[in-house]
């Protein structure tokens, strides 16, 4: 069973409730994520429990949620900073789910920032621990004694895909899809997927 990561179940509930515009049911965002398993889909109606207990989802009714904004967890350079001190402190080879276990941040939290500094030349592939890629700390890395903080700005390459794909789950729940204006914002959706990945195809031959 894949794991499900909290801030995909966060932001998921944040797009399709525009951001606490809109009510969002469970097999909305069930869907939108592709849980198919049974396992799966109750750790993703506990997650949901569990936001709602930190004020970021307001259960208005059963089933049936809203993302509040105002809750939502702070960022700072805090994580960045842990992050790389338990870098810098591993030894040998780390995964990212050692550092996540390490530093209690999110595994999506130290995957992206890792991704950063993979890209910076300060840490390196080191094979395997098990199923999972190991990592370790360069040269670079090692006189790199100040935390490299990532440029802000950066954006998801399929942030503009991620949420048409969400448009067209909201589209698909909330009326009937047999109406012709509705016909044609699918129609628009797919084509412009169906462009991007295209594109996409084309540069990689």
């Amino acid at each position: 069973m894949a794991s499900v990561r909290m801030d995909d179940v966060r932001k998921v509930l944040c797009e399709l409730s525009e951001n606490g515009k809109k009510e969002v049911s469970t097999s909305m965002i069930l869907d939108a994520l592709g849980l198919t398993e049974s396992g799966e889909r109750d750790v993703t109606r506990r997650q949901l429990v569990h936001l709602v207990r930190r004020n970021e989802a307001i259960r208005v009714k059963p089933g049936l949620f809203r993302y509040n904004p105002a809750a939502a967890p702070k960022r700072s350079g805090e994580g960045y900073i842990r992050v790389w001190r338990a870098i810098r402190a591993q030894r040998g080879g780390f995964t990212f789910k050692d550092i996540a276990l390490i530093t209690r941040y999110s595994y999506s939290f130290v995957v992206k920032y890792s991704k950063y500094l993979l890209e910076q030349g300060l840490i390196e592939r080191f094979g395997k621990k098990g199923p999972n890629m190991q990592f370790r700390i360069t040269q670079k890395g090692r006189e790199t004694r100040e935390t490299p903080f990532p440029p802000r700005g950066i954006k998801d390459p399929f942030e503009k895909e991620k949420k048409l794909v969400l448009g067209l789950v909201r589209i698909f729940f909330e009326g009937d899809v047999c109406q012709p204006a509705r016909k044609e914002k699918i129609i628009s959706i797919c084509e412009e997927l169906l462009s991007r990945f295209k594109q996409e195809k084309h540069d990689e031959e």
